[in-house]
This record gives structure tokens, sequence and C-alpha cells, in this order.
């Protein structure tokens, strides 16, 4: 509104007007009651009783004006944002869309994001798949993205791929994120995504600048594994066994797409007998045993310190967390090549990553920092039956 409205009522003679369903509402006929810029924009639609003055020509909102209003008088929407669910748009355009208008055509245009942007959202495909889900399972005619579709053959193949799709993210949900049922307090946005454990980073950093500045690549400390891991659907929670969480640093280009949410970091947890028990596609259950192993600890505990001295000889016998790291880096490169497979077999315009970006078990990685968890009831550092060769 504050670029457009002077402009368009000095240079092309029309009123533009703002409602935001708050106090912001503003027009460039002078009103600020909400309904009184409808009667202005509308009045056919919001018989207006003609006294209304001079119409405006242009309305600009938010959602406050996607349900329950008559602008029938109107005859084209713009979406400049795209949410993400259709519905919202379809109510948006049903404003317009409805018995009593004289427009002998209606219309929408949609502001896709860029191509960078759209790269990172998948914006497009999301809406463009969720609108043929809507319009399969209603009249068949409802889809105003995609009106030059060949009907039924051509809708169905993203509808039965969105179908898929959403199996699928209910089942990882189910077995790899959280137990929705078992949730007492339903689902927060943050249960799917890592922004409280962000939250709390920006806040460490802020009071331990200086320290993590100057701390060495490779640091690691050493913790007891007293900590149970989270419960899963598939039983409750149970210890947490010895083993360590490497967070490790790939080269190439910081904005590749990639499979990895926290690219260019990997964190992947490998417990003592070599097995992955969280590769880096579970970034989050990673990070929520890192925190209940570590958080709240400032000090070092020196006699797990000792422990690990007289395991690795003070680091001159390394062999068993170099295999431990050997594990890791060969499960990085097997989860990375599997995840993209995946995404190329269930989403369109799914593409490879970049041979530069593809993680190479023997290059490319450097080791940040590593977490040793060591058994309680052990702290002698004591080593399982294994033998651990150099890599």
């Amino acid at each position: 509104y504050g670029n457009l409205a002077e402009w368009a009522r000095r240079d092309l003679g029309v009123h533009v007007a703002l409602v935001t369903g708050g106090d912001g509402n503003r027009a460039s006929t002078g009103e600020t009651r909400f309904l009184d810029v409808l009667a202005r924009f509308a009045p056919r639609a919001q018989q207006s009783d003609g006294r209304a003055g001079a119409e405006i020509d242009v309305l600009i909102a938010t959602d406050c004006l996607s349900e329950g209003q008559n602008l029938q008088d109107c005859d084209l929407v713009v979406n400049y944002d795209i949410h993400w669910n259709p519905v919202r748009l379809m109510q948006r355009f049903g404003r317009i869309d409805r018995l009593g208008s004289r427009n002998r055509r209606v219309a929408m245009t949609n502001f896709w994001p860029t191509a960078d942007l759209d790269r990172y959202l998948d914006l497009k495909n999301r809406v463009e798949a969720r609108m043929a889900l809507a319009d399969a399972a209603a009249t068949g005619l409802d889809d105003p993205l995609n009106r030059d579709a060949p009907a039924e053959d051509e809708a169905r193949e993203p509808v039965q791929q969105e179908l898929a799709f959403r199996d699928r993210q209910l089942t990882r949900m189910r077995e790899e994120i959280l137990d929705v049922e078992e949730a007492e307090d339903g689902v927060a946005l943050n249960d799917l995504t890592l922004d409280d454990f962000l939250a709390d980073l920006l806040h460490y950093i802020q009071q331990n600048r200086a320290a993590l500045e100057a701390a060495p690549l490779g640091i690691q400390a050493v913790v007891d594994n007293g900590a149970r891991e989270a419960s899963t659907p598939a039983g409750p929670a149970e210890p947490v066994r010895p083993g360590a969480i490497f967070c490790l640093k790939r080269s190439g280009d910081p904005a590749a797409r990639t499979p990895n949410r926290l690219w260019p970091y990997f964190l992947v947890h490998v417990r003592d007998d070599g097995s992955v028990r969280y590769t880096f596609r579970q970034a989050r259950q990673c990070l929520a045993l890192f925190r209940a192993l570590a958080a709240g600890r400032s000090e070092a505990l020196a006699a797990l310190e000792d422990a690990f001295d007289r395991e690795t000889g003070h680091g001159r016998r390394m062999e068993k967390y170099d295999a431990l790291l050997d594990a890791a880096l060969r499960n990085v490169a097997g989860t990375f090549r599997n995840a993209e497979l995946a995404d190329l077999a269930r989403k369109r315009g799914a593409v490879l990553t970049e041979k530069p970006e593809r993680p190479d078990p023997a290059e490319g990685f450097t080791l940040v920092t590593w977490l040793v968890i060591l058994d309680k009831e052990r702290p002698d550092g004591a080593a399982p039956e294994r033998q651990w060769p150099i890599r």
C-alpha cells in the first residue's frame, strides 16, 4: 500500500485501500473503518446505499478477507503470498467467484517464489499436488491452478504421489520423530523442526562467543550414559549405550540442496559395537540425546576423563574411536545415497546432488567436535571384546 497508493492515485486516477483486520486500515479516499472500506470497494455486493462516494479500485488485504465476505464486484484476485494449503487460496478466490457477480470472467493470479526460494520450499509442487488431491475428492472441476490439465489421467499421478507422500510422512513421524498419540498437549511445530535447539544454541553462542571462536577443531568431551533415550511407538525409553556422537562438516557449496537438513554439517551417533543409532537424517533425535547427556554440565567429569585417558593411552591408542568415526562416515555416504534415490522415486522435480557435494567417506570431511559416551557402571573405560582395525 505504501508503494502503490500515492502513485496509483496520481498517475492512474484509481483509489487504493488496505485492510488488515486490526487498526492498520487505510484508504486513499480517507476511510479507516473496515466496513466502510468494503462498501467503497464492492458497493453492490455490500448492498451500499449509493452514498459511499468515490469507489476503491484496488484492495490490499491480509487473510482477514479470505472468509465470509461478498466482494463479487471484483474480477481479479492476486495472491502475492502462496499459502501451502490450497484451501486458503480457494477461500480467497471464493470472495469474488460468487453468485451475483456481473463479471463475464473472474481470475486469480499467483506470484510464485523465485526459483532459488522455490527450490528450497518446493512450494509450487506442494500446492499443486494438494490442489489435485482436493480436486479428486470433490467435483473434479475445482482446480484453478491447473485449468489446462487434460483431466483424469494426468491429474491422477500427482494425486497418487501426494497420497503416497502423506503415508510416508505419517509413518516417518510415527517411527522417527515422535509418538503423536502419546503427546499429552498435542503436537507443536517445534516437534517437527529444530527451532528449540537453535534458540538454545543462539543463547549459548551469545554467552560463550570468545571461547567458541578459540576452540580448536576436533575437540571432544566425555559424558556418562546415565540418561535415557526418548520413548518411541515401538517401546519405552531405553538406556543410552556407550559410543560417540560425531559432528562432521563437509566441504562444498554451503547453499547446496541436499537431503541433509543441517548441511554442510552431519550429526551421527555410533554405538560401541559400530552400529549407527541415529543417522544424519535423524538430527532432532541426535540433538535431543546430546542435550540429555550434556546440558547443564559446565565442568569436566574428572573420573570419566581419566577413564578415557587410560582407555586411549592419552590419545596414543585411538583404534576404537577411529573405527567408530569410520562407521559414521560410511553411514553418512550410504544414508545420503539412499535418501537421494528415495527422493527421486517419490518427489516431482527431485534432482541428484551435484558431485562435489556428495559425501565421500575418504575425503572432504572435517571433524568439528565429538562427544564420547562411556558406561556409567564401568567408568574404567574397559573396551568390549572386539578388535578395532585402524583405517
